[in-house]
């Protein structure tokens, strides 16, 4: 429908279950009969096969939360999951074009740090098993440009942040190489900038603070971008 989607978080005093639209310029409340239950360090990933917006865990009210919900722009429905991952805060959910999949990736439980690697057709979950896998992480972000396949970035351990690159393709993540990486970071924003294989990385927290700074991956090395006016 040509708008983004977002929902939930945490505003500072209560977690909040509202929906939002912003399209040209305007934000939107959705008012809906049925949402998900409030949550914040949730992540959400729009499948445009199936069309739908798909959310997934975060911290609830009384713990960390492993339902799975799906918005199609006029509702929200919880989805029924046997076989699913666990419960989880801070995990990092992207679409894969090359699969036509969401793809999840590690995040934090009863403060544990995970890193399986799940994939969502739509119908049923499918934990994967890389040979290669990044190091336990929670607050990563992860994203595919149009024509390529999902990247993830940075994220915290029990020790520190971290600044690596990794790729998911052929059911395996590859480390990618510096230089030119962005300083280590958590909870940035990753997407796809509408070019086949470009993505844009902005802000996210380090060990100093929140950081406003902007990067562009054009699929095969970072370039600083300065920080737009207000960020």
């Amino acid at each position: 429908r040509g708008v983004v989607v977002w929902f939930g978080g945490d505003d500072g005093e209560k977690l909040r279950a509202d929906t939002w639209e912003w399209a040209q310029g305007a934000r939107t409340l959705r008012l809906l009969a049925t949402a998900p239950p409030a949550r914040a360090n949730h992540r959400l990933a729009y499948d445009p096969i199936r069309q739908r917006a798909v959310l997934f865990g975060g911290q609830g009210a009384t713990g960390e939360l492993g339902d799975l919900w799906q918005f199609d722009g006029s509702s929200w429905t919880l989805v029924a999951t046997p076989n699913a991952p666990g419960p989880r805060q801070g995990h990092a959910l992207a679409w894969d074009p090359a699969t036509a999949t969401v793809l999840l990736f590690g995040g934090r439980r009863n403060l544990a740090l995970l890193q399986d690697t799940w994939s969502w057709n739509g119908s049923v979950w499918t934990v994967q098993a890389p040979a290669n896998v990044p190091a336990g992480r929670h607050g990563a972000a992860m994203a595919a440009p149009v024509a390529g396949t999902p990247l993830l970035f940075g994220g915290r351990t029990a020790t520190g942040l971290l600044g690596d690159l990794w790729r998911w393709t052929g059911g395996n993540w590859t480390a990618l190489p510096g230089p030119g990486l962005p300083p280590a970071r958590c909870d940035t924003a990753l997407v796809a900038d509408g070019t086949p294989q470009g993505l844009l990385l902005a802000g996210g927290a380090d060990a100093l603070g929140p950081r406003s700074d902007t990067w562009h991956h054009d699929g095969t090395a970072w370039s600083f971008l300065a920080a737009a006016t207000g960020l």
